[in-house]
């Protein structure tokens, strides 16, 4: 059997709860909060894999091993996690609930493991299934904060759903080939590569997120356009980026890139504040 299988039968399910929660309640408010418990998990994985390398992924997709873990990864990171934790969190499930779906993931995690599809370096299935607990007990808890409009909650929650808008549209910049980041952190280029997308990508969203939830004024947001290029035209120029594309068109590319985002994130606090308590700040 090849090693994608298993993933993507993952991803099947993962897809099979996502797509039922969005045809029963009919609201991108359910999408949004998905992606905002991914951006969360994304900030946990880059330190647990990124940094300290606890463990690697196999789907056997592509033939370089780094790039063909952070393939992998999405599956957990961007699909299944949040999808359960969304399901708890939404319909505010009762424990056992939260440890059906920590223990299940824990066994995936361990037949993953047997069946040599992904690697424990130093970490284990049973840290798998803590951490899993705390966070599905913390989502549960942290959407009860989100509906009652509590000012630092809807902020955070559209600060990560807009990083992971963000990190998963320039992680197909990285698979395009069209540019390198070069951070100088790591000996692996891939492995810098990935590191500097993630906090571009956090930047982008920050800059984004500050310019879109305060305040509806355009201003603001062709303002934040302005440093987010600038910022980039400065990664080149200092030769933290490297191009294998015409500049015009990788520029070209990374405007759109940028327009494609900040329609999401407007849509998705569209969404926040139409199943929240707190106010639009222009009303």
């Amino acid at each position: 059997m090849p090693n994608y299988m298993p993933y993507l039968l993952l991803a099947a399910a993962s897809l099979f709860i996502l797509t039922g929660i969005l045809i029963r309640e009919r609201r991108f408010y359910v999408l949004v909060i998905h992606l905002s418990f991914a951006g969360m998990i994304y900030i946990f994985e880059v330190f647990n894999l990124v940094v300290f390398q606890a463990y690697e992924y196999s789907p056997g997709i592509v033939r370089d091993k780094y790039l063909d873990s952070m393939i992998g990864s999405t599956v957990s990171n961007f699909m299944t996690v949040p999808a359960l934790a969304l399901l708890i969190a939404y319909y505010q499930l009762r424990w056992k609930w939260i440890f059906a779906g920590a223990f299940t993931l824990g066994g995936v995690d361990l037949l993953f493991v047997h069946l040599q599809i992904y690697t424990h370096h130093w970490w284990s299935s049973s840290y798998t299934v803590i951490t899993l607990l705390a966070f599905f007990w913390m989502c549960r808890t942290w959407i009860r904060s989100v509906r009652h409009g509590k000012t630092l909650i809807p902020y955070i929650t559209f600060l990560m759903y807009s990083f992971c808008v963000a990190d998963s549209v320039f992680f197909l910049f990285l698979l395009s080939g069209w540019r390198r980041f070069q951070l100088g952190l790591y000996r692996n280029p891939l492995r810098d590569d990935v590191m500097l997308t993630v906090i571009v990508a956090f930047c982008v969203a920050f800059i984004l997120v500050n310019a879109i939830y305060w305040t509806n004024k355009r201003s603001y947001l062709m303002m934040g356009f302005t440093c987010i290029l600038i910022g980039q035209y400065a990664l080149y120029r200092t030769g933290h980026l490297s191009l294998y594309v015409s500049p015009w068109l990788y520029s070209t590319a990374y405007a759109a890139a940028l327009l494609l985002i900040s329609f999401i994130c407007i849509a998705g606090l569209r969404a926040l504040r139409g199943n929240s308590r707190y106010p639009d700040p222009d009303q």
